[in-house]
């Protein structure tokens, strides 16, 4: 999934749609269908009622092989096609989502209409079309099937602040100054030993109500594609850095003065009960860790988009400099095993 978001903004016009009702779609054969039976109260107001057996016919959503069957149900159709656009899809699928890209307004139409009538074949919907680009989306709008996003809602108790913070997707971590603090809410309220649905007293529910708007507001302003064309994508930095509380990388690709984000990392510092708490060059150097593991990412991704990058790494960590430099001289065994 994270391969296919970093190549996604190498395009200059993005595009993403859905599998309308996907799971519910794909029929299972007669013979199979006594695997997923389920009982149901005969009547449901009456819970000493005797139940009644059913029957799944279509894959069951929610059942952990029912991903892969839906993957190669949607494999199999498109293999019977060889177009561009249909090898591109087999590419860009995830589950019952569709992430990819194109250079012209011209191309994102066709492949707009041309993935629509290959799905259509299936009698599957592509819905939820979403475009960079005002034109298109008012075409997919008078189509009726434009992408409508959920609001957020501002939440009042430990477990209704661990479910917010946890139904937030990010997976390039856009907005990680704004979702690490909550992160390190979460913690802060972890080591209260407040019940599960006790309400969060003054102190950390005005805390949460000012980081909860911040999330419901946050429209993090990022350039469509990295750089105009594909050939000025050849320079990675890596910036990490840490504080008792956290630490995180973020990574960006350099042409010429020019600079454009790419992804971020940051995890909160982990508690150690009542021992000593981590030292600050402890933390920087976790944080040197997760930067190497994200350019390590970031290459593997760009390498099937047949790119190369160089790759800097920074740190203002004295300490980790030195750490790096003399590691066959460290004993520290939490040292010597992130070195």
């Amino acid at each position: 999934m994270i391969y296919m978001l970093l190549g996604f903004r190498t395009h200059r016009i993005g595009l993403s749609a859905d599998v309308e009702k996907a799971f519910h779609k794909i029929q299972l054969h007669k013979a199979d269908r006594d695997f997923v039976r389920f009982l149901w109260l005969r009547d449901d107001k009456d819970a000493g009622s005797d139940f009644d057996i059913y029957r799944f016919k279509v894959i069951p959503y929610g059942a952990s092989s029912s991903p892969f069957i839906l993957n190669s149900v949607i494999k199999k159709h498109l293999q019977g096609f060889s177009t561009p656009v249909s090898v591109d899809i087999e590419s860009h699928i995830y589950v019952d989502n569709l992430i990819s890209g194109c250079e012209t307004i011209t191309e994102a139409f066709n492949y707009y209409t041309e993935s629509r009538s290959i799905f259509a074949a299936a009698s599957l919907s592509l819905q939820s079309w979403a475009f960079y680009d005002p034109s298109l989306n008012k075409q997919a709008t008078l189509d009726g099937i434009t992408d409508i996003s959920p609001l957020t809602k501002t939440l009042a108790t430990k477990r209704d602040l661990l479910r917010g913070i946890s139904s937030i997707y990010d997976p390039l971590r856009f907005i990680s100054p704004l979702s690490i603090p909550a992160r390190i809410l979460i913690q802060e309220i972890w080591k209260e030993k407040l019940d599960w649905d006790d309400h969060l007293p003054p102190p950390f529910s005005d805390r949460w109500i000012l980081l909860a708007s911040s999330l419901a507001n946050a429209s993090p302003k990022i350039s469509r594609s990295y750089f105009e064309t594909k050939n000025r994508v050849h320079s990675l930095h890596v910036f990490v850095d840490a504080s008792q509380q956290a630490y995180g990388a973020v990574a960006y690709l350099l042409d010429g003065d020019h600079s454009s984000f790419v992804m971020s990392k940051a995890r909160v510092a982990p508690l150690k009960g009542n021992g000593p708490q981590l030292t600050l060059p402890q933390p920087e150097l976790m944080a040197a860790v997760i930067g190497t593991l994200l350019a390590s990412s970031i290459i593997n991704a760009f390498k099937k988009l047949a790119i190369s990058l160089s790759v800097t790494m920074w740190s203002d960590s004295q300490i980790v400099l030195y750490w790096l430099s003399k590691s066959d001289r460290i004993k520290n065994r939490f040292i010597s095993n992130r070195v």
